[in-house]
């Protein structure tokens, strides 16, 4: 009797301890949905009974409409430097996606475990039309791939990244783990007719990145990528992730080592002049499918002050071993003002783009104005943007005005974009009137 007793009386302590610590915890997250809406042309609808309208192209109100809808929720459990952390989003086509997190800090360690699961998609194209064919509405929409034999869909898994760094005597050290399905369908390709558990294919890469400052404060900067290519990205549908292992496939099934490995020099001062310096060597590039083949490349970057405003000089090769340089970047910086110029390789000038970025009427009921035009060489004015933007009490309205064409420009861009915020309340609307009607309405709560 008295052991029993005992053991019941652990089992309170325990729960009491476990309860209290519990307590201490902090829970915080947030939950948005969305609802995209875009009509359809009346005169692409096949029942559509107007005069004549099979031989006319024409819109009309109260027309049939294509939505959309979209969840995501994200929770975050905080508990003495452990981070708890589930993000997942839904929609019509059901559960998306679902990333468990976990970070935690240990002394000077942090570390950042992550697992991805998703469900795989591919584009395909809506094609709506009448009967007469003479007018058709399409769009490319997202398309769920069956994985299950029976033509069902379930979550896989398609992906863990850890990531660790450590800052000794000055100096970070930064690892990136990911064990990564390579063969998981790109949301932007064309999809599979299925994709079974048996089709993925896993591969592991590894990023190594050592960083630190020299007393005159140059930032020095080693990446190692074994692998995989820690400047690419991978892609599955609402995430882009950095860093893309890579799908290796040598002759006679002998697989190739693809390896980067990256130097990073910024803040040499040469006299008024500050340069930053990258230089890249890339071993069996032909290993990584989709990356550029060019095994050494590199880019200078010049910068220093001047009486018109700020000067900076972008240098690139994509080959160093062919040529010195394969275009030049240079920009110019003076208040609100940037012009980019950019000249190809035998330093012709190729494209041009202004921006200017003000405030009207700064002292009572700001707006904020920002003016671009883009122009090419031989073509002339190719795009003129204008965003203004006007905030008042917690209400933030902004219009984008685009024009564009070769010489000539039309109005090819008009959006409308409203964002407020109550308390925990988040509400946004934003519709786009040119080159098609479309409204995004999103509602957000944070906790």
């Amino acid at each position: 009797m008295s052991r029993k007793i005992l053991s019941v009386a652990l089992a309170l302590i325990l729960a009491v301890g476990f309860a209290s610590f519990v307590t201490r915890a902090d829970v915080t997250g947030n939950f948005n949905a969305s609802v995209t809406v875009e009509p359809i042309a009346c005169g692409a609808l096949p029942f559509v009974s107007f005069p004549g309208s099979e031989n006319t192209t024409f819109n009309c109100e109260k027309t049939m409409t294509k939505t959309d809808f979209v969840t995501e929720m994200n929770i975050n459990w905080t508990i003495s430097g452990l981070t708890l952390g589930f993000h997942a989003h839904a929609g019509f086509t059901g559960l998306e996606d679902v990333i468990t997190n976990l970070q935690a800090t240990l002394g000077a360690l942090n570390i950042t475990d992550q697992f991805v699961f998703a469900m795989p998609f591919g584009s395909d194209t809506l094609l709506i039309h009448n009967t007469a064919g003479t007018q058709t509405h399409s769009q490319t929409v997202y398309t769920l791939i069956p994985t299950n034999s029976d033509g069902s869909s379930s979550l896989l898994f398609v992906k863990k990244r850890v990531s660790a760094s450590i800052s000794i005597a000055g100096i970070t050290l930064t690892n990136l783990a990911i064990l990564e399905d390579t063969s998981f369908p790109s949301p932007s390709a064309a999809q599979p007719a299925i994709y079974l558990a048996a089709s993925q294919t896993f591969n592991f890469g590894d990023t190594i990145t050592i960083e630190g400052q020299t007393v005159s404060g140059i930032t020095v900067r080693n990446i190692t990528g074994i692998g995989m290519d820690p400047q690419g990205y991978n892609i599955i549908k609402h995430h882009t992730f950095p860093g893309v292992v890579c799908a290796e496939a040598g002759a006679a099934g002998v697989p190739l080592t693809f390896a980067v490995e990256k130097i990073q020099v910024e803040g040499i001062p040469v006299g008024p002049v500050n340069v930053n310096e990258y230089l890249e060597f890339r071993f069996n590039p032909d290993a990584c499918t989709g990356l550029a083949a060019s095994p050494f490349s590199s880019m200078t970057s010049l910068s220093f002050n001047t009486a018109l405003g700020a000067v900076s000089a972008t240098l690139t090769s994509t080959n160093i071993t062919e040529q010195l340089f394969s275009g030049v970047s240079l920009t110019l910086s003076s208040g609100g003002l940037t012009i980019v110029q950019n000249f190809n390789s035998t330093l012709t000038p190729t494209t041009t783009s202004v921006t200017l970025a003000t405030t009207l009427n700064p002292d009572s009921n700001p707006a904020s104005l920002t003016l671009t035009a883009n122009a090419a060489r031989g073509t002339g004015l190719t795009s003129l943007s204008a965003d203004l933007s006007v905030q008042r009490s917690g209400v933030t309205f902004e219009t984008v005005t685009t024009l564009s064409g070769s010489g000539t420009v039309t109005l090819s861009g008009l959006e409308f974009i409203v964002t407020a915020t109550a308390g925990a309340v988040n509400l946004t609307a934003d519709v786009t009137a040119v080159p098609a009607w479309e409204g995004v309405f999103g509602a957000g709560i944070n906790f």
